[in-house]
């Protein structure tokens, strides 16, 4: 069979169905995704980005499963994450996956006509400290001019979280910045963005425990660090920024460098030794949901409780027929390491049971 045959034959199977539903499976968004690159591409294009156009599907499995992720039952945002992807992909660039010694799956994409080795790329990025998150990334590389197009002109790279794209050079700047310390930099945000940190963004505020340990949420609230800050207008101050370099030092103090340069956001930020400890389970062991811990007990109580991780409280309570309780417990921790539960018997003599679920 011919390759245009190949590529005909695979129009049909991809464009069979035009709706975009919240429901669909990854492989399937997968496939529209595949369909939408054809369209812009030509057969042609589409030939030279997939060799083997039945591969496509797969190689774009990742960034649809994130966008099915991401949007749950809003078709409409489902619809807007995979035309961002096509977008990104349709772009005159070489996108491959590329295994590392570890066995870690890269995808790097170098833009057409750039001289850059994808492959030195894909081993360090699987060199940084990283968890699954590492599949769902592409680092595309870029010349200046392209990138500051697409980071805007101060920007020597950036991470889109829509598409998880890195946009670099993957060569030093000539301001003295390290391709390396900018590309992990970028990863940061990365880690950020495939993170939790409930009810906070992640991307805006650093992981759950590292935001915890660094006491983002307290600061916030006081005024001293600002989320989402636009470049030169509190960026400094900026906690998501924060966890990026906080991240890239952890990463330059492993790869031997012993006092890695500091030179874009507030010294607050800067790891220390439990810090990077903290930053470092963040990305192994990475936070998912709250705890649930069970409480019992008959007539008036209270209750002190750990509470290691800042974030959202919520409690259920149950109690013997003919009893009624009150319980007073706060909503949200911010900064509190222990809190008080109090359960307050209004009615009858019954025993009480309440499960908390804590951050």
């Amino acid at each position: 069979m011919t390759t245009r045959t190949l590529l005909i034959a695979l129009v049909l199977v991809l464009v069979s169905a035009t709706d975009v539903r919240a429901a669909d499976s990854p492989e399937e968004v997968a496939g529209r995704m595949c369909s939408g690159l054809l369209a812009k591409l030509g057969a042609d294009g589409f030939q030279r980005r997939f060799p083997i156009p039945e591969d496509c599907p797969s190689v774009l499995r990742a960034d649809a499963a994130a966008a099915v992720a991401a949007c749950g039952d809003v078709s409409d945002c489902l619809s807007q994450q995979i035309q961002r992807v096509v977008r990104t992909y349709a772009g005159d660039a070489t996108v491959a996956i590329y295994t590392t010694r570890s066995g870690a799956q890269v995808r790097v994409a170098v833009a057409e006509g750039y001289a850059a080795d994808p492959r030195r790329w894909a081993g360090f990025l699987d060199s940084l400290l990283h968890g699954d998150e590492i599949t769902t990334v592409t680092l595309h590389l870029a010349p200046l001019a392209d990138v500051l197009e697409r980071c805007g002109f101060v920007a020597l790279a950036c991470y889109e979280p829509e598409t998880a794209t890195m946009h670099a050079t993957g060569t030093d700047s000539r301001s003295g910045s390290a391709a390396t310390s900018l590309i992990a930099h970028e990863y940061g945000h990365h880690v950020a963005a495939s993170a939790s940190n409930a009810p906070w963004s992640a991307t805006e505020t650093g992981t759950k425990r590292w935001a915890t340990h660094m006491h983002i949420c307290e600061s916030v609230h006081a005024h001293e660090i600002f989320l989402h800050a636009p470049w030169g207008l509190h960026y400094r101050l900026d906690p998501g920024e924060g966890f990026a370099e906080a991240y890239r030092v952890l990463n330059e103090h492993r790869l031997g460098i012993r006092k890695p340069s500091w030179p874009l956001v507030d010294r607050r930020f800067y790891p220390t030794t439990k810090a990077e400890r903290v930053l470092a389970q963040d990305v192994r062991h990475p936070w998912r949901a709250p705890t649930r811990l069970l409480l019992s007990g008959r007539g008036t109580r209270a209750f002190r409780i750990a509470t290691p991780l800042d974030g959202d409280l919520r409690v259920r309570l149950s109690t013997s027929a003919g009893s009624t309780y009150r319980v007073d417990a706060p909503r949200r921790v911010c900064g509190e390491r222990t809190i008080v539960i109090r359960v307050h018997l209004l009615q009858g003599h019954g025993a009480f049971r309440l499960q908390l679920f804590r951050p």
